[in-house]
């Protein structure tokens, strides 16, 4: 398993947190997804690599942008 970070800007509620979510949730191959606010991150385990262009792809759509932490 593979544990996987990144930065997270754009998010301002607990909405905005269980949206990330359920988003990284709809990939299949993510477990263990975690998202703060406070520090403006996400984190997940998956079996294969998983690259930032993915990760973005998946949340820009959102309005959300992605970083390297």
């Amino acid at each position: 398993m593979k544990n996987n970070r990144y930065s997270v800007k754009g998010m301002t509620c607990g909405h905005c947190v269980a949206g990330v979510k359920r988003m990284l949730e709809s990939h299949g191959g993510l477990s263990n997804v975690l998202v703060s606010l406070e520090a403006a991150e996400c984190s997940f385990d998956s079996e294969n690599e998983v690259g930032i262009s993915e990760v973005r792809e998946l949340l820009n759509d959102g309005g959300y942008e992605v970083g390297e932490v």
